[in-house]
């Protein structure tokens, strides 16, 4: 707001200077904590600290025995627990291990007493068994003679008339044109007949070496001129094609032969078994 001033000069016109708005109040700073200074570390002139220690050297070393007495049965006492633990573990499995074999012998010992108990049932089948490999060993070496005779009349195409074919015994070896190489039949076979001329009788025994699969060993011992041809004797011998094979059928397979000796075996193993239990105890 202006005043007006007179007086002896010209009036003037003074402004008010307006009033000072209040100042907010301000908030007062935090104070900090004083500081505090730790004192400095003495410097002491040797390396070695001194230290207080008011017990005797006596008392002092009997404190670091019982220390050390301490910790030595501390550590005992762990080992005795580690050994403890071990000695656990291994008595469990041994305890499984024992009920395992104690289980094996039982079913053993019932396989056995249920072998005993039909112990003639065995023996029958035994025999059986026995009989069928005695019969197959007799038929190793039987011979279809009518094999053999059927390749003879199928060699013969000269028109001979055969009179007699008869098996050799077996400990008479068949003639052969080679006296002194190995023989290569398993048995020999007489034959006698007539022929119409020596020709014939030439033509047949080689018709009878062109057989090589069933016959072998053709030899004419005996030739003889009468009124109606030429009578003849020859020996000829059969390889294994002649064989029959009978003893085939009878021959037992591996599992009969094999349960022959399981009874045996069965014994065995339970003795076995029971040696071992009683070692393990």
């Amino acid at each position: 707001m202006a005043t007006i001033t007179t007086g002896n000069g010209p009036a003037k016109a003074t402004k008010h200077k307006p009033e000072p708005r209040p100042k907010t109040p301000r908030e007062p700073k935090a104070t900090k904590p004083p500081v505090q200074k730790e004192p400095p570390a003495p410097a002491w002139a040797s390396p070695v600290k001194p230290s207080l220690v008011l017990l005797p050297p006596k008392a002092r070393g009997l404190k670091a025995r019982r220390r050390a007495v301490r910790q030595a049965m501390l550590m005992s006492l762990g080992m005795l627990g580690l050994t403890a633990a071990a000695y656990v573990v291994v008595l469990a499995g041994t305890a499984g291990a024992q009920a395992e074999l104690d289980k094996e012998k039982t079913i053993t010992n019932q396989a056995t007493a249920y072998l005993a108990q039909n112990r003639d049932v065995q023996n029958y089948a035994d025999g059986f068994i026995e009989r069928k490999v005695a019969v197959g060993t007799a038929l190793e070496d039987d011979v279809a003679h009518s094999r053999v005779v059927q390749a003879i009349y199928g060699a013969n195409s000269v028109g001979a008339v055969f009179t007699s074919i008869k098996t050799a015994p077996a400990d008479s070896p068949c003639m052969s044109s080679s006296p002194f190489a190995p023989s290569t039949s398993l048995g020999c076979v007489d034959v006698a007949g007539k022929a119409p001329n020596v020709e014939a009788v030439a033509q047949l025994v080689a018709s009878l070496n062109k057989n090589k699969d069933m016959l072998a060993e053709p030899y004419l011992t005996e030739s003889t001129v009468t009124e109606g041809g030429i009578s003849f004797k020859f020996t000829v011998g059969h390889t294994s094609q002649a064989l029959s094979l009978k003893g085939d059928k009878f021959k037992p397979s591996p599992e009969e032969l094999s349960s022959i000796d399981s009874p045996t075996a069965a014994t065995d193993s339970a003795a076995t078994g029971t040696e071992t239990q009683g070692a393990s105890k």
